[in-house]
């Protein structure tokens, strides 16, 4: 039963994180040294894979420049999506 856990979790692992995922080789020939278990994931993805940070704002355009600046200090960033919340007034230029 450990053996088919493991195995159910090692390939949902795959399916989340296609980059860490396990070639032929090693789902065929497994090596007990460089076993890698699915509880323990990578703390941050590759570049390549990175997050998208969606930030929500309404009228603060002093504050969302900021939140800009901070979030994209970020070494995992891949993009930055605003969504401008306010009917009335434009969008200010970037």
């Amino acid at each position: 039963m450990d053996r088919i856990a493991l195995t159910i979790l090692q390939i949902i692992n795959d399916r989340i994180f296609p980059y860490a995922k396990r070639n032929y080789a090693s789902w065929n020939e497994p090596s007990r040294e460089n076993t890698v278990s699915p509880f323990f994931l990578p703390r941050m993805p590759p570049k390549a894979e990175g997050f998208t940070a969606v930030v929500l704002t309404y009228n603060r355009v002093e504050s969302l420049f900021k939140i800009i600046k901070e979030i994209s200090k970020t070494p995992s960033l891949s993009k930055i999506l605003v969504v401008w919340n306010n009917q009335e007034m434009s969008p200010p230029a970037g």
